[in-house]
């Protein structure tokens, strides 16, 4: 079905004005199948006439939700981008003796994999170096759909297949009920161990509303939410990240993005084939 071009501007528009995520026309493929879908879960013929109403009677309350939870990308897996975790184990492990509590925030988490990852990650080097500390993961995200499948912190045996190797999946989950989802089998579901999730907490953010944490953090991965921002978005961002960061903390972002033009207020750290940011000290004043 194709979808006037007129109704994605529209859309993305409107997308871009809530939630910072900007669809160009040569992503306009990628939107398309989005609204198509909403306009059948509203009941609509087509895209067009969704358009027409929402023209009309301007967007609901569950429509405004919809439309800005489907225009979220949640593509992810466990251990995504192995370098990445690499480089936050050698985080852990060089400022994990300092800390009694460690306090991290995955500022876009989508369905969980990311935090119960770094979890795992901050566990295995505690094994590796023993030590007392404690961990604590905020775990945030724009949609509330992906929230709440993260929280359950349960996965399918194709979704544990993606990144967890097979040690650390008897290690920190165990089998749950069979997914009712499949169908009429008995694929298994993991759900993660108390151990695991005791100390991640999850939390709805719009990372370009105003946000203020009780705390500030040692580590705050936030990948691949720069590369849908504006530059003044992008700035925004990267601005209230580097404000809610310990001195000296880390930030780590996709592999496609980098502050460069956005921020001169981090060094840039070579870690295990990785670019990690540091909050730069600041300048001694004369």
């Amino acid at each position: 079905m194709d979808v006037n071009i007129e109704c994605l501007r529209y859309f993305a528009k409107a997308i871009e004005a809530e939630t910072g995520i900007f669809y160009s026309e040569a992503n306009f493929y990628q939107l398309s199948p989005r609204i198509i879908e909403l306009s059948k879960t509203f009941g609509f013929e087509s895209p067009d006439a969704l358009w027409e109403n929402v023209q009309k009677n301007s967007l609901s309350a569950e429509q405004k939700h919809l439309l800005f939870d489907s225009a979220t990308n949640n593509e992810t897996s466990f251990f995504r981008d192995k370098k990445v975790f690499d480089a936050i184990h050698d985080i852990f492990n060089a400022i994990g003796r300092e800390k009694e509590t460690l306090k991290i925030w995955s500022a876009a988490c989508s369905t969980g994999q990311e935090c119960y990852s770094m979890a795992m990650t901050f566990l295995e080097s505690r094994d590796e170096r023993p030590m007392k500390n404690i961990f604590s993961i905020l775990a945030s995200d724009i949609s509330d759909r992906v929230l709440a499948k993260a929280s359950k912190g349960q996965y399918s045996e194709l979704e544990v297949q993606r990144g967890l190797p097979p040690e650390l999946r008897s290690k920190y989950f165990e089998p749950s009920a069979p997914n009712p989802a499949s169908l009429g089998d008995s694929s298994i579901l993991w759900k993660a161990k108390k151990e695991l999730s005791e100390n991640i907490h999850f939390k709805k953010i719009n990372l370009l509303d105003p946000w203020v944490h009780s705390h500030k953090f040692d580590v705050v991965l936030c990948r691949n939410v720069l590369i849908y921002q504006n530059t003044e978005n992008k700035k925004k961002v990267i601005q209230r990240i580097f404000d809610n960061l310990e001195p000296s903390g880390y930030l780590i972002l996709g592999g496609a993005e980098s502050l460069s033009g956005i921020s001169d207020q981090f060094d840039h750290v070579p870690m295990s084939g990785v670019v990690v940011y540091r909050k730069a000290a600041k300048p001694d004043v004369a």
